[in-house]
């Protein structure tokens, strides 16, 4: 009998950060980078050309999009050329910036590619001072509206993103109206978890997450092209704000997904900096193509992801969109804690906020997703 060919594992998206450092101080930040406000390339960073050997190596596999976060992507100078890059392989271009440090000619080279390259924008109040507390540097704002218009006026698909916290709770409706105001049609929240930095913040409740993200719901709704969307799980969001919103292409696919920490780290996402468990090996290293295809690790992600997760996850209906949210929840997290129930959607079970038609038996779930 003729041996069937093993199918290759699907990879769609590249998670890049190029730097660990940031010129920003900001204290709700889970990734911790290094204070520097000097662009350039360090000899401690992955090289340019590595990053685009990588890349060249995961494009059999599916490749999609590559997205650069960080630290503060910017701070690499040859950040514009590796886009550039991904963008001649014929894949998209994701950036996530605190905008501080976009200049003109920058916006204009990206809007050029041919790709949909899609810019986000950390914009936290609607005023220099609420925006400044959290971010950590006098004259930030400014900087990062400035670097948005930038952005905007090239013709830039942009996203404005606010890290919401007791601080600046209030002012939620109206970053998203300053935000359509400069032209921006996607705002997201991404609702501050005590990891890292965000140890230290005043966080608001679960109870009165659920609230402000129905009022932010309406309140897009008030403005023409607005499309708005949370990091709350999916499942404790409406069926109409979910396809109506940009909640389902803000989902992580974890499934599907390789990250490059500024080390040359091979992992899943940034918080593969933390969770020894996570790190799969070292660009120049290791061959990244075998990594992906054989490494214990991310096959048991791509086997267990959805079928293993416990607790209120492996009941959920959404389960196999959510994919159990953030897998990667804290900076310990284990092996033997991957498949834990997601923390928000246990805390709202027990509080009686978890919607009871997203719970089913097991079998119930297993049913629907081989169906």
């Amino acid at each position: 009998m003729e041996k069937q060919a093993r199918k290759e594992p699907f990879l769609t998206d590249l998670l890049i950060y190029p730097t660990d450092c940031c010129n920003l101080r900001c204290r709700h930040c889970y990734y911790t980078p290094t204070y520097n406000d000097r662009p350039g390339n360090r000899r401690e960073e992955v090289s340019y050309e590595l990053i685009c050997r990588a890349i060249d190596e995961l494009l059999p596999f599916g490749l999609r999009a590559c997205k650069l976060s960080g630290g503060e992507p910017f701070l690499r100078e040859d950040l514009i050329g590796i886009c550039c890059y991904v963008d001649s392989k014929g894949l998209r271009v994701i950036i996530e910036t605190n905008g501080t440090l976009v200049k003109r000619h920058q916006a204009d080279t990206l809007a050029q590619l041919r790709g949909n390259t899609f810019v986000s924008v950390s914009i936290d109040g609607a005023n220099a001072e609420t925006h400044e507390a959290l971010r950590g540097i006098e004259g930030c704002f400014s900087k990062a509206v400035e670097g948005l218009e930038h952005l905007v006026q090239a013709g830039l698909s942009v996203q404005v993103i606010a890290a919401a916290y007791e601080g600046n709770k209030s002012e939620l409706p109206r970053i998203m109206d300053m935000s359509a105001s400069k032209g921006v049609n996607s705002f997201r929240v991404c609702f501050v978890n005590p990891i890292g930095r965000g140890k230290n913040l005043p966080l608001i409740s679960l109870e009165e997450s659920l609230d402000i993200d129905k009022q932010l719901t309406e309140h897009a709704k008030s403005i023409e092209g607005m499309q708005y969307c949370s990091s709350l799980p999916l499942a404790l969001k409406s069926v109409t704000h979910i396809m109506e919103s940009c909640a389902l292409r803000s989902r992580c696919n974890i499934t599907s997904t390789l990250a490059i920490l500024a080390d040359g780290t091979i992992t899943v996402c940034g918080m593969g900096r933390y969770a020894d468990d996570f790190r799969f090996g070292t660009l120049g290293e290791d061959k990244l193509s075998e990594v992906w295809v054989n490494h214990p690790t991310l096959q048991l992600i791509r086997e267990g992801i959805p079928s293993q997760l416990q607790g209120v996850c492996g009941r959920c209906v959404a389960r196999s969109a959510c994919l159990g949210h953030c897998r990667l929840q804290n900076e310990d997290v284990t092996l033997d804690s991957f498949f834990d129930p997601y923390p928000k959607c246990v805390n709202s079970e027990k509080l009686g906020l978890f919607p009871k038609t997203r719970i089913v038996e097991r079998s119930d779930v297993e049913a629907k997703s081989v169906a």
